[in-house]
């Protein structure tokens, strides 16, 4: 898009605006196509390969670690998981084994709710 340049108090304004604009920043000439801010552009070679190296492998490594987290709380999730399956599908000292025959109804409610996941005796109990 081509800067006005006509006699208009406009065009003189927008010309002027874009003047100072490009002075201040002359990336934005660059980028505007304006070949006369190409002298007063910020030299980036001293350090930026090093500098966008140091960013990739810090990038990489914040992946990785993200990774093993999730990875460990998956893992976590599973074990949780199956310890729960287990525990359901064996019989249970804290649950009445055959209610029918015990004369207790059949929606016989365990004994403490801080019974159900008893950790001391899954892990002393060998099966």
């Amino acid at each position: 898009m081509p800067i006005p340049t006509g006699d208009r108090p406009f065009d003189r304004l927008v010309a002027e605006l874009v003047a100072d604009q490009c002075t201040a920043n002359p990336i934005l000439g660059s980028v505007l196509g304006l070949t006369e801010y190409d002298e007063s552009l910020p030299d980036l070679s001293p350090g930026l390969r090093s500098r966008v190296l140091a960013a990739a492998l810090e990038a990489q490594d914040r992946r990785a670690q993200g990774r093993r987290v999730l990875a460990s709380a998956l893992g976590l999730f599973a074990m949780l998981a199956g310890v729960a399956w287990l525990k359901a599908h064996q019989p249970s000292k804290y649950f009445v084994a055959s209610a029918p025959s015990s004369g207790q109804s059949s929606t016989a409610m365990p004994i403490s709710l801080t019974c159900m996941i008893d950790f001391q005796s899954m892990l002393a109990e060998p099966r």
